[in-house]
């Protein structure tokens, strides 16, 4: 776990206690959100988006239900210091890799898993914007490790950014061998989805 201090029910970067975990919260964008676990406690928080002096705010306010009990009764005070840590992450998307998946070599084609990451995304991108999402854009794919027949290949997702009518997934490949307990990452992208209506056209995103 990893030290960290609330001021003004926000988690702000600057207050916590770890270079790696506020290296990886800093390059969510505006509007992104991330599972946290604070004193053991499953938080979803999203970034800040206000702007002062040109520079994004570099902190997190929880959302969704636990927001409520934030003011009153989980954190009182203005101040107060925590433990934080990931909170273990379920998979968007989890397969086994097939033969019909593979190459002649029996490596798993990488069209194949770009698909399955397209779908995860997709699908987190549907929820949030509570609508249909397309495809616009794919950003820094690059395979560190292959896949093979009879993988267990997971997708994992989060959300980045949210701007108007657009919204970024951070997405990663991970794969298992079946009679292991370990899994290794294979690959990871960003992909852009935009929001559109019935007729096609890009249309607002709910905040």
């Amino acid at each position: 776990m990893v030290k960290a201090r609330i001021t003004d029910q926000t988690l702000w970067l600057a207050h916590i206690d770890d270079e790696a975990m506020r290296e990886r919260l800093g390059q969510i964008g505006p509007g992104g959100r991330i599972d946290l676990l604070v004193d053991n406690m499953p938080i979803e928080f999203e970034r800040l988006s206000d702007i002062t002096d040109g520079k994004v705010a570099e902190g997190f306010k929880p959302i969704g239900s636990i927001a409520d009990r934030w003011q009153d009764s989980f954190f009182p005070g203005e101040k107060r210091d925590v433990q934080i840590e990931y909170q273990r992450r379920n998979p968007a998307m989890r397969v086994s890799a097939m033969p019909a998946d593979a190459n002649p070599y029996g490596d798993i084609f990488g069209g194949w898993l770009m698909s399955l990451m397209d779908s995860g995304a997709g699908l987190v991108a549907a929820r949030r914007i509570q609508g249909r999402a397309v495809t616009v854009a794919m950003d820094g794919v690059e395979f560190h490790k292959p896949v093979k027949v009879g993988d267990e290949v997971s997708v994992y997702t989060q959300i980045d950014k949210v701007g108007r009518t657009s919204i970024v997934i951070f997405t990663e490949v991970w794969r298992r061998e079946r009679h292991s307990e370990e899994a290794e990452k294979v690959t990871q992208a960003k992909f852009t989805f935009v929001a559109i209506d019935d007729d096609g056209r890009p249309r607002p995103i709910e905040r």
